[in-house]
């Protein structure tokens, strides 16, 4: 009653909910209509929903379908991107394989010529050290060689001075000769014409001349 005096506009509504509860048979029929209509309302509901669901899912199981079409797809071109791949690392394995062996072939070869270069290199410090040796030398001969020039020069200065003084000499020794032989000549006409004063004959004045001067009588005879 308070609820009412309270709200007064509810007061119908308050009347006839509670005549309804008065007449319970009235309210499980009022129930049970609404419940039948609320359960084919509900079913067909929960069969739209159903329905929807479905088409949902199928959609959904299509596209999934589809999707796992794509990711097999896709899954093969890997697999076969993955063979060829495998297949060309095994290429490059083979191809690394015969580099790696090309390779030592030609670290070994460089070794080799590394050996060899050591050595040339010791061959040519060797040689270096000859061709100083040689340079010295050489200069050393250089040195002495026109040492050897100088006194060469000395000694052509020195032969050229000798040579005129040789033939001063043997002109004045071509001089005195002449004088000699004129004096020698000279000597035997004197003697020829001493013996001539002394009223030796011809003959006796050669065979003195051959005997005294070891001529023989043709030359005793030019005297004469």
């Amino acid at each position: 009653m308070e609820l009412i005096e309270a709200y007064p506009e509810f007061k119908e509504i308050y009347e006839e909910g509670y005549e309804i509860c008065r007449n319970m048979e009235k309210v499980m029929g009022l129930f049970s209509k609404e419940l039948y209509l609320l359960d084919r309302n509900t079913e067909k509901l929960m069969f739209d929903e159903m329905q929807k669901e479905s088409e949902e899912l199928r959609i959904k199981s299509e596209a999934m379908r589809q999707e796992n079409e794509k990711v097999r797809q896709e899954n093969e071109e890997m697999r076969q991107e993955n063979e060829k791949v495998q297949q060309e690392n095994e290429e490059m394995r083979q191809e690394n394989e015969e580099m790696r062996q090309e390779n030592e072939k030609v670290r070994q070869k460089n070794e080799m010529m590394q050996q060899e270069n050591v050595k040339m290199h010791q061959e040519h410090e060797q040689m270096q050290k000859e061709n100083q040796k040689m340079h010295q030398e050489h200069e050393q001969m250089q040195k002495e060689n026109q040492k050897m020039h100088q006194e060469s020069e000395k000694i052509q200065i020195e032969n050229k001075a000798m040579h005129k003084e040789n033939q001063k000499i043997h002109q004045e020794n071509e001089k005195l000769r002449r004088e000699m032989e004129n004096q020698y000549h000279q000597s035997f006409i004197n003697t020829v014409a001493i013996l001539r004063s002394v009223g030796l004959s011809d003959e006796d004045i050669v065979s003195r001349l051959c005997a005294q001067y070891q001529l023989n009588e043709m030359q005793a005879k030019e005297y004469l």
